[in-house]
């Protein structure tokens, strides 16, 4: 009976998979191009909107087919060419602002465009995507197709191809800037820090969710090791040179491994993300004057077309020679270094250390009215005025979006010591992120490898931190603490009663150390590491993935369910949430034992702990003065001896 019911809840998942995936495939002629744009009059009529490279608010048209007009000079023997965009984004980011489908029109190439899901991961993706393939191959009559992918949809191509079967149709596809190991922009977006703010602008979905350095691992492990894979054949181009709306993400990566030392990043993706294993890699990273390009360049066929079209085939009668090597498989996510640090607000003000010797600072605002204006309050209680460097540019492919505001404090003078930055709007909300230069980072480490992706559920896990510091700044002593929050794609998913796990690192010989000896349940974790010792204060984000079967099928799962069922712990929604004051948390607790009842920050720093002695069978109740407390996220835990649950809260005075 067991098993029927499992075989049941496993092709309703499927069913719901499929739904997901579903959109209806309608094919759709562009006329010839005229300039570096095409005519859209047969397009006015089919998209609501249409700018760009970024999606913003409107209707998708996910599922629609573009086909370029057929060249006057074909190409004998020349594949046809189908092209898909990356995250938040459509089919038209080839043709507007971009002279891709101009420059292989004019060379005889025939085309193809898609849209698929601009917030949707590679599973759904991929299914969609390997239908679109079949349609256009039968549409042009041929058997297999050459695929050209920017961004997310050299992941949403991989899966179509390896695990939905999609190689037959397809003799090679060139990713253009791909996050094949993810980009740790979508962590931070994904973190407990700053998630209900990028979940305001729209930036909390199932893409950024995959793109999670963690759960892009799970893929590779997926994928590289998939009997499909040999028969996808890659080329991979990376870029670095970002700039722009993509100048502070781009900064952000440089101080979160993407630097010049590991090829740089393009303000979206780092460059060693964009190397898929087992694949050839083209052209080359930091200091290669082709690829001086940011994510919004990389596509567009002024700057990449020459080098698309000299990784073409010149025809599909036969197996192509592969003259270059491929890609070596390792692991860039086993290891991850920050530089930055990370403050978040609901209430218009946050604290930030400057170190000594400091002669830069720089903060990115995220934040939602394109009126607010900020001040710095400097230690010695100065209101000061920061170079305004950008502002009030909606910028969504950097994964947090909103209104944005870059500012610059410099000086050879410039004073160390925490330092107050302010809205001047009444309590409006704000992600920053500070960069101070590189005299302090962290390095996190952990058991993961190159042959190591990602851990077992049950199986310990251990973390090892390391504060690097430049001399002769003290940063011994430093107190580190954690949150790790399980995070999700499923349907209703609710990140307020999520599983979330506050720990604090120990200090040995200069190490901090992280154990889970019992592990923990199948799912993906962001991990979210906050170090302050009074000298300095810097945030590191990551994520990794728990495996049992198949991460993409967490809904399937029963395990969880029989665990809450042998449970001597039950946990009520607390009340009033959103707080003003005060919240009260409701528990029952079903064996004899004491019970701690511990308040974390969203940094994981203990604000208010109870112990509760012995407590009777039955229910009880926990109210929490929030007297003092900053507005913001708060964690409530009730621990016993063997369990432990926990409850988001929103304090908005």
């Amino acid at each position: 009976m067991k098993k029927i019911v499992l075989s049941l809840v496993a092709f309703a998942f499927y069913c719901l998979v499929s739904f997901g995936a579903f959109a209806q495939i309608k094919e759709i002629e562009l006329d010839v191009p005229t300039g570096n744009l095409p005519t859209t009059s047969q397009l006015n009529t089919t998209l609501q909107r249409s700018q760009g490279d970024i999606l913003g608010n409107g209707s998708s048209d996910a599922g629609n087919i573009y086909y370029g007009a057929n060249p006057t000079n074909p190409r004998a023997g020349a594949p046809v060419l189908v092209f898909i965009h990356g995250y938040s984004s459509r089919a038209s980011t080839w043709w507007e602002n971009n002279d891709m489908y101009t420059r292989a029109y004019n060379d005889g190439y025939r085309t193809a465009f898609v849209s698929v899901h601009p917030d949707k991961n590679m599973w759904v993706n991929g299914q969609l995507f390997r239908d679109m393939l079949n349609t256009v191959a039968n549409r042009y009559g041929v058997s297999r197709v050459v695929v050209v992918a920017h961004s997310k949809g050299g992941l949403d191509s991989d899966a179509a191809l390896v695990h939905y079967g999609a190689t037959s149709r397809v003799e090679r596809v060139i990713t253009l800037g791909s996050p094949h190991f993810g980009t740790p922009l979508a962590d931070l977006a994904q973190s407990g820090w700053v998630w209900w703010l990028s979940n305001v602008f729209g930036q909390v979905n199932d893409a950024t969710y995959s793109l999670q350095t963690g759960y892009a691992s799970y893929f590779r492990s997926q994928t590289d090791s998939h009997p499909n894979r040999p028969n996808a054949r890659f080329r991979t181009v990376g870029a670095w040179g970002y700039g722009g709306i993509l100048w502070f993400s781009g900064v952000y990566l440089n101080l979160n491994g993407g630097s010049s030392s590991t090829g740089g990043n393009d303000g979206v993706v780092p460059y060693y993300s964009t190397k898929r294993p087992n694949s050839i890699h083209l052209l080359g990273g930091h200091g290669t004057a082709a690829t001086d390009l940011d994510h919004s360049e990389v596509h567009k066929g002024q700057y990449m077309w020459q080098y698309v079209k000299a990784n073409l085939p010149t025809t599909l009668a036969k197996e192509q020679a592969q003259n270059l090597a491929p890609e070596p498989v390792k692991n860039p996510n086993a290891i991850v270094e920050s530089f930055v640090q990370v403050i978040s607000t609901k209430e218009g003000k946050a604290n930030l250390v400057v170190e000594k010797n400091t002669t830069e600072l720089l903060l990115d605002i995220h934040h939602l009215s394109e009126a607010d204006d900020f001040v710095l309050i400097a230690p010695n209680g100065e209101t000061m005025r920061p170079e305004i460097l950008r502002s009030a540019e909606i910028v969504q492919m950097d994964m947090l979006g909103g209104y944005v505001t870059t500012l610059r404090l410099e000086g050879e003078n410039l004073q160390s010591g925490t330092y107050t930055l302010a809205s001047r709007l009444d309590a409006t909300p704000f992600v920053a992120l500070v960069n101070t230069g590189t005299q302090v980072g962290l390095r996190l480490t952990s058991d993961l490898n190159d042959e190591k992706w990602t851990y077992r559920a049950g199986e310990p896990i251990a973390l090892n931190l390391q504060v690097l510091a430049h001399q002769p700044l003290n940063a011994q002593g430093a107190k580190v603490t954690g949150v790790i929050s399980l995070t999700s794609d499923a349907e209703g998913f609710d990140r307020m009663t999520a599983p979330t796990y506050v720990v604090e690192f120990e200090e040995k010989a200069g190490v901090y150390s992280l154990h889970l000896p019992k592990g923990l349940p199948q799912g993906l974790y962001n991990l979210a590491i906050h170090a302050e010792n009074g000298n300095f204060s810097k945030s590191l984000v990551s994520s990794f993935a728990v495996v049992e079967n198949t991460l993409h099928q967490l809904g399937t799962s029963q395990k969880e369910d029989e665990t809450k069922k042998a449970s001597s712990l039950r946990l009520e929604a607390a009340y009033p949430n959103p707080m003003s004051s005060q919240t009260t948390v409701v528990f029952e607790n079903q064996t004899l034992q004491d019970v701690v009842v511990s308040v974390y920050d969203a940094k994981g720093r203990r604000v208010a702990q109870q112990i509760l002695p012995e407590l009777n069978l039955g229910k009880h109740q926990y109210q929490w003065q929030a007297e003092g407390a900053e507005n913001g996220l708060y964690i409530i835990e009730i621990r016993t001896e063997n369990e432990r649950l926990t409850q988001k809260v929103i304090l908005e005075k």
